[in-house]
């Protein structure tokens, strides 16, 4: 297998650095793109490897976090990419492949640590450390952060050119809740927000701060943002975390509003959430709720999914998407596509196999059940729930999924305990 030059240059330059003399008098602070991650507890170092905190470090890549009690291992999965650290074992574990560590992971005071540098070596991104500051700076492969950096710099050209070669419009740092249409939202920059709304930009994602993008276009009194924000699907009707409605909001505003050029704000806001329903809209969005168990820990119950309609009219249907599926009238289902058509599929044992070849996309627990040798036919997919063994699946009656059936790609999972 041919190793990315970011990964070997990562693993040197980290190997040789991260040393107990290093700058001792100023702790590792870690950087994923431009933002911070906040440990709450300081690096350790030994034998001359630095070790921080599982959980903070991952989240801020993408990745959702578990943890097994049985095994005392943390699990780090997002979409095509799952990692399995046992604490105390030097072997780590990255989409069913063995990678040896310089150090074990370990307990300290109730929180996991892992090697610094495998942040990198484990997700192909780009690591480097400024020696003079002790900053590590790790840029994942996936630029989508970017989007956010030149909305913050109002950079309206360079948003464009990485929109257009795919970078996502729905990057939100887990560190500070900071997103590329929120920002711009903030900055009431009206050409910017379109741009992202036009390249698939959520409309109302609900932020970790109780906030959707269209309650924070009434809180700045911009109109054009709020009817704007409902042409792209946001609901004007729907509470945030703390119950309040857009109308409640305004409401509450006029009663403190100020000026007459507040009141009028706000009084034409309340006009365009009255009168939505006449304002064209761009149905490309859907949402549902999930309802069961059978794709925790990636959707649980109540989570609010957003589906994009229109995604594969312009893209192939590709292995690791989650869809939205329509089997039977009324009845919808979301999966985890991962046989294609014209494919063989095998499940055995922890490995998928496709077309008699074990496929290093995913692994699974030893005791997942199987699946003996199935062919698929023109237009037929094989889908399967991330909890694996309590899914209800083409393993076990739903049968295989004729293209037909798929409503659309599922682009976002809002988490009901956010």
């Amino acid at each position: 297998m041919k190793v990315p030059t970011s990964i070997l240059t990562s693993f040197l330059v980290l190997c040789t650095i991260f040393t107990p003399a290093a700058h001792a008098e100023e702790p590792v602070r870690v950087f994923v793109n431009d933002f911070q991650v906040i440990y709450n507890q300081l690096p350790i170092v030994d034998e001359g490897t630095t070790l921080v905190q599982f959980r903070p470090s991952f989240e801020e890549l993408g990745f959702q976090v578990q943890w097994d009690e049985a095994s005392r291992s943390v699990i780090g999965t997002k979409p095509n990419t799952k990692i399995v650290l046992q604490m105390d074992n030097k072997t780590a574990n990255v989409n069913g492949e063995p990678k040896e560590l310089p150090v074990a992971p370990r307990i300290s005071n109730g929180s996991a640590f892992v090697p610094i540098r495998f942040l990198g070596e484990s997700t192909e991104a780009e690591v480097t450390w400024d020696p003079k500051t002790n900053h590590v700076v790790i840029i994942p492969s996936d630029r989508s952060y970017l989007v956010l950096k030149e909305v913050m710099d109002q950079n309206y050209e360079g948003a464009k050119r990485l929109l257009d070669s795919g970078a996502s419009p729905n990057f939100v740092s887990k560190n500070d809740g900071h997103s590329s249409l929120g920002m711009a939202v903030y900055l009431q920059d009206i050409p910017m927000i379109t741009l992202l709304l036009e390249h698939g930009a959520i409309p109302d994602m609900l932020y970790p701060l109780a906030v959707t993008d269209i309650q924070m276009a009434v809180y700045y009194k911009n109109p054009e943002t709020v009817k704007l924000l409902i042409q792209y699907g946001a609901d004007p009707l729907s509470p945030n975390n703390r119950g309040k409605t857009l109308m409640d909001s305004i409401n509450d505003k006029l009663k403190t509003a100020e000026t007459p050029e507040d009141r009028e704000a706000l009084e034409e806001m309340r006009t365009i959430i009255e009168s939505e329903s006449t304002i064209t809209r761009h149905d490309q969005y859907e949402r549902v709720y999930g309802n069961g168990s059978s794709m925790e820990p990636s959707i649980h119950v109540d989570d609010r999914l957003w589906i994009d309609t229109k995604y594969y009219d312009t893209k192939a249907v590709a292995r690791g998407d989650l869809v939205l599926f329509e089997p039977l009238k009324d009845r919808l289902y979301a999966k985890r596509i991962i046989g294609l058509p014209g494919e063989t599929i095998r499940i055995e044992g922890e490995y998928l196999f496709v077309n008699g070849v074990r496929s290093k996309d995913f692994t699974f627990p030893e005791n997942t059940l199987s699946q003996e040798d199935i062919t698929l036919g023109a237009g037929q997919y094989f889908v399967i729930g991330d909890n694996y063994n309590n899914s209800f699946d083409s393993r076990s009656g739903l049968g295989l999924v004729q293209v037909e059936m798929i409503l659309g790609k599922i682009i976002h999972v809002e988490h009901v305990d956010q």
